[in-house]
């Protein structure tokens, strides 16, 4: 077996590209050196097999430079070319792929030739497409932009002004609509990692964006209104939201502008957009804002309301989604729109995860509704081995031997989920803390219980109202309560 980069991208090919390569090496005006096209006649004999015993280094320079002793000086020159050519063969592809792409440069190329008049022709009816095309997030200004800028280069060059379509205003509007939109992408997955424990708090575009005075930006945009100036309001509201500077009326005008502007966008920005005000709200749920739990079930009302679940009609819906429509239903006790939700949605998750998502989230609801028994049963269900809702389902274990009354159970479970919840290297401190917490908040719990511990009740009451980082929270305090 050869290990190169060539053999790498070789071996992602499809059956297609494999066919496409293969005429692509052997055109002259893309490749001239007959023995590159030898060495990748070595490569077709072997599709499909590149890792089998017979595809060596030292056979490959047997097909290529017969009656001669091995080098591999000369082996690593043939692979590096390979390399090149399926490099340039994907460059190709995309090319073609990427009808924007392909005019946006043949445009430049007639500018460049002084072929004016066709670079024109090819800009307006760019334009024109464009202005066919419903938001997709920054793609849509990137693109509004470089065409902006392409009817620039030919005013200029045509040694002229415009004196109504203002290209300059143009280019202005769409790259800060492009920066901001982009820049709401970065901040999001910024967020993400940050939970996760894989950056530090503070980056450059974090602290830029804390410094700027969002709110009197927002309000000039609203006195001096143009066609985009709602998309950069929401992009800037979802930043401000996200950026640790969460306000009602914020969170409002983004949710407001939304409702009333989707029509304008994609489908995967639709789905963006609402998963957005889904995530600000979860953000302050875990913070223990009292309205947030309402808000949460309204919008993920809306979310289907708007099939905002998935980037296109008929697609999966993401399984985090699901999840939080479940647990949110039932924490709302919503028992019978969960049941329908469940009903009605799980065919839509992914095969890979589906039956073990149903199970879980038939064991959440039947817990809540008093079917312990049945709950466990659905648990055992669950194909444990890869599932990424270990925590949840040892906490739900954990509730239900709790609820039955079995402490041997419920100190079994305790050992299990301690050693998930500290092997775990790759959980952020805030995360960790949440998990952590909720253990020793629940083992607390069940020794009081197990000794009927009044003096030790009333303290452990005291603990959960004061801790904010907590799981369950609303349970265990239930459960504390319920022990007088």
């Amino acid at each position: 077996m050869i290990k190169s980069k060539f053999v790498d991208i070789l071996t992602a090919f499809t059956e297609d590209e494999f066919s496409d390569f293969g005429k692509y090496v052997i055109s002259p005006y893309f490749n001239t050196n007959k023995k590159l096209i030898t060495a990748f006649g070595f490569f077709r004999k072997y599709s499909g097999r590149l890792n089998s015993s017979g595809c060596t280094k030292e056979k490959l320079y047997e097909d290529v430079f017969p009656g001669t002793n091995y080098r591999d000086s000369e082996v690593r020159k043939i692979l590096s070319g390979l390399t090149k050519l399926a490099e340039g063969f994907l460059s190709q592809k995309a090319m073609e792929n990427d009808i924007f792409e392909r005019k946006i440069g043949l445009a430049g190329k007639f500018i460049s030739k002084g072929l004016i008049s066709p670079a024109e022709k090819l800009v307006a009816e760019l334009e024109q497409a464009a202005s066919n095309e419903k938001i997709n997030g920054q793609h849509s200004f990137y693109e509004l932009m470089r065409i902006q800028a392409k009817k620039k280069t030919i005013e200029l060059n045509k040694e002229s002004f415009q004196t109504g379509d203002i290209t300059e205003d143009k280019i202005n509007t769409f790259l800060l609509n492009y920066f901001i939109s982009f820049s709401t992408k970065i901040v999001q997955n910024i967020k993400a990692k940050q939970y996760y424990n894989l950056i530090s708090e503070d980056t450059e575009l974090t602290k830029f964006i804390s410094y700027v005075d969002t709110d009197s930006f927002i309000s000039w945009l609203k006195m001096n209104k143009s066609e985009y100036s709602e998309t950069l309001t929401m992009n800037l509201c979802i930043i401000k939201c996200i950026n640790n500077e969460y306000t009602k009326d914020t969170y409002m005008k983004l949710k407001a502008l939304l409702l009333e502007n989707h029509p304008l966008y994609s489908k995967p920005e639709i789905c963006n957009l609402f998963t957005c005000l889904q995530g600000i709200q979860i953000n302050r749920y875990r913070e223990n804002d009292p309205d947030a739990l309402s808000e949460i079930f309204e919008v993920n009302n809306l979310i289907l309301k708007y099939e905002a679940y998935s980037d296109f009609p008929g697609g999966n819906i993401n399984y985090g989604t699901f999840v939080t429509m479940v647990t949110i239903g039932i924490a709302n006790k919503e028992y019978g729109w969960t049941q329908d939700f469940i009903s009605k949605y799980t065919n839509l998750l992914n095969e890979k995860h589906r039956n073990s998502l149903f199970n879980y989230a038939m064991a959440e609801l039947l817990y809540a509704t008093g079917s312990t028994k049945e709950s466990m049963k659905h648990t055992s269900k669950i194909e444990y081995e890869g599932f990424f809702m270990k925590h949840e389902v040892n906490m739900l274990k954990l509730k239900i031997f709790y609820a039955e009354n079995d402490f041997i159970s419920i100190h079994f479970q305790l050992d299990t989920y301690r050693k998930l919840v500290e092997g775990n290297k790759y959980v952020g401190e805030f995360q960790h803390n949440i998990y952590s917490n909720f253990l020793k908040v629940f083992t607390e719990l069940v020794k009081i219980k197990e000794n009927e511990d009044k003096i030790g009740q009333a303290l452990l009451l005291k603990k959960i109202e004061n801790t904010t980082n907590l799981l369950a929270k609303e349970w265990l305090l239930e459960k504390v309560k319920d022990l007088n």
